[in-house]
Parts: structure tokens; C-alpha cells; sequence
């Protein structure tokens, strides 16, 4: 959705940022743009050199935001995944969904999916609820409707997760770009059903146990749970500094990612050291 600024001449946001073929426009930036990339890359670096199994690294990160309940997850080459079925499922489906949005070119889509697509999207993330509530009964011992089952929890956040991407991330571009495409973030049925197409085979490795996924599964769902916290955090952090709708290219994007980071940092933190606080290390029951 344009947002056009009249003391800004139209040829300097017409020249400011040729485009990739995904609808994203080029990087070109300053020494802020640098800066912060190398901040990135340092903190990349320095958890990769952190002295621990990176699997250990990975739950670590996940531990504040997910139990990491064994009954409720899925093991690989017997060992478990960083994240419970149901969020290995949404955030590997976000991410995956997201890399599919880039793919359609829809890099700079501000428009949300039309309502017939939009409800079923929604209907998503109800059945992942509906879910999810039938296994917290489940697990008190009250009246439920079926045994819980670790591949409807993964499947359900599957479908979740690919809704949350359709949704997020045009509320992101209209929050940062000052001219974002007005198109939808899927426009039909077979732009979704590609985009559950490209999520099954995530769903196919879990459930089948294929043992060579494990660290391909573990890294995928962390980084899509480490991206949509970032992503949602940065929202907050545009609009916290008033740089809502200022973006011409890409690299405008960079200056506010360390307040996100932060801000995600001290969200993952709290939730770490009150789970800490209550239980300890123990895996919760």
C-alpha cells in the first residue's frame, strides 16, 4: 500500500532500490547497515563456538518458550528435537511458508489473503487450538474427545504455521515499507496448497523417523521460531522509534533489528528464568 511522502522527490524512490526477482528489492546501504550485519554475525559465530552439543544450544534457546515434554515430541537418530511436535510444526511451517511468499515474489505483499482464503487460514490455527485444548484436558484427566496423538499435534501446527506466515508478514510490510505491493500474501487455493505441498515433506521426515533430518528439523523449526519472534518484535520496534512506513530499501530494514533482538532476548530470557524458577531444569510432566 503506498505511502508516498510530498516533500520526497519521486526519483529518488523510483532510482532508491532496483528490485530482486522475488519482489524484494536489493541491499545497498551505509556503515549503520554494516554495522549491524556484523553485529549479527558475531552473535552467529560466537553460538557456534559456544562449548556445548548444538542440539543443547538449540534446546537452550527453546527453553522458556516450549516444555520440551519427550511424551509430546519426536525423536531423530534417538535424540530429541528442540521443539515439541506442535511447535516444531509451527515454526517450521512458518518459515518454510515464508520462504514461499519470497518464492511467489510477494516479498513486499502488504495485502492480506482474500476472505475466503483468510477464513480458512483461520480455521487453521482453530483446529490447532481445538487441538491443543483437547490434549491440555487430556493431560488433567478431564473429559476430552480423543487420546491426544503427536502427529495431529504436528500436523495442526504445520497448518498453523503457514497461516501465521500468510498473516504476519503482510502486517509487516505495511508496517515497514512506505511503498509495499498491494497484493495479497496468497492470492488463491493454489498458492496455498503449494505452500502445504512445500510443508509435507517436513511432516513425511518427522513422523517417518527419518534419522538423517534430525539436525535439518532441529535447525529449521529454531530458526522459524527465532525468525518469527524477531520478526513480530521488530513490528514493535519500527513503530517504538516511529520508522513505521519509512523503508525504501532492504537495508532500511537493519537499524531497528538490535532493539528487536533485544527485545526478543529479554522476552526468551523471562520466560527462561520463570520456568527456571518454578521447575528447575526438569522436563515438565
Amino acid at each position: 500500500m503506498p505511502r508516498m511522502n510530498p516533500s520526497t522527490p519521486s526519483s529518488l524512490l523510483e532510482g532508491a532500490a532496483p528490485h530482486s526477482p522475488s519482489g524484494l528489492p536489493r541491499l545497498r546501504g551505509g556503515r549503520a547497515g554494516w554495522g549491524v550485519l556484523g553485529l549479527l554475525a558475531s552473535l552467529l559465530i560466537l553460538f557456534a563456538l559456544a562449548p556445548w552439543p548444538l542440539l543443547d544450544k538449540l534446546r537452550g534457546l527453546c527453553f522458556g518458550i516450549c516444555p520440551q515434554r519427550p511424551s509430546h515430541s519426536y525423536f531423530l537418530a534417538g535424540a530429541q528435537l528442540p521443539l515439541e511436535a506442535r511447535m516444531t510444526g509451527i515454526f517450521g511451517g512458518f518459515l518454510l511458508t515464508w520462504g514461499v511468499l519470497v518464492a511467489l515474489g510477494r516479498g513486499k505483499a502488504d495485502q492480506l489473503p482474500p476472505a475466503p482464503l483468510l477464513m480458512a487460514l483461520t480455521g487453521f490455527i482453530g483446529l490447532m487450538g481445538l487441538d491443543g485444548t483437547n490434549a491440555f484436558f487430556y493431560d488433567l484427566g478431564l473429559p476430552h474427545l480423543y487420546a491426544p496423538d503427536n502427529r495431529l499435534r504436528l500436523a495442526t501446527g504445520l497448518l498453523a504455521g503457514v497461516a501465521i506466515a500468510a498473516i504476519v508478514w503482510p502486517i509487516f510490510n505495511f508496517t515497514f515499507w512506505r511503498e509495499g505491493k498491494d497484493q495479497p500474501s496468497l492470492a488463491g487455493p493454489g498458492e496455498l496448497l503449494g505452500a502445504l505441498a512445500v510443508c509435507a515433506p517436513l511432516f513425511a521426515v518427522v513422523v517417518l523417523g527419518f534419522d538423517l533430518a534430525l539436525y535439518p528439523v532441529a535447525l529449521l523449526s529454531v530458526a522459524g521460531m527465532a525468525s518469527l519472534v524477531t520478526l513480530l518484535n521488530l513490528v514493535v520496534a519500527l513503530v517504538v522509534t516511529r520508522r513505521e512506513g519509512r523503508a525504501v530499501i532492504l537495508w532500511d530494514v537493519l537499524p531497528p533489528i538490535p532493539l528487536a533482538l533485544l527485545l526478543a532476548a529479554a522476552e526468551l530470557g523471562a520466560l527462561s528464568l520463570l520456568r527456571f524458577m518454578v521447575f528447575g531444569t526438569a522436563t515438565l510432566p
